[in-house]
């Protein structure tokens, strides 16, 4: 995995530093739906949807290792990328009916 820490990124990918024990970078591309935190690879493409059972089956109430405050982090940084992915996908939808 590419360290994208501080890393000019491309329109659609989007990063949060901090959340979590260790306070590392967790990038999202929006575009590819894509997820990368730390050494975390599910082999199935990391997916958001993927990463949130990940952080609900460490930090949640049910989880490994329960940490609300980890968790909290982990699900602000989450519903920051879906709003951004969705606020992307609803401005490509409005320049497209333009065309």
């Amino acid at each position: 995995m590419a360290d994208l820490e501080r890393a000019e990124l491309p329109i659609g990918v989007y990063q949060i530093v901090g959340p979590g024990c260790c306070n590392r970078c967790t990038t999202y591309d929006s575009v590819s739906d894509q997820v990368i935190c730390g050494c975390w690879d599910d082999k199935k493409g990391n997916h958001l949807d993927s990463f949130i059972a990940r952080i609900e089956s460490i930090y949640g109430s049910n989880g490994k290792n329960p940490n609300s405050v980890y968790y909290t982090e982990y699900m602000a940084a989450v519903n920051f990328f879906k709003a951004m992915k969705e606020l992307k996908e609803n401005h490509d939808r409005q320049r497209n009916k333009g065309d």
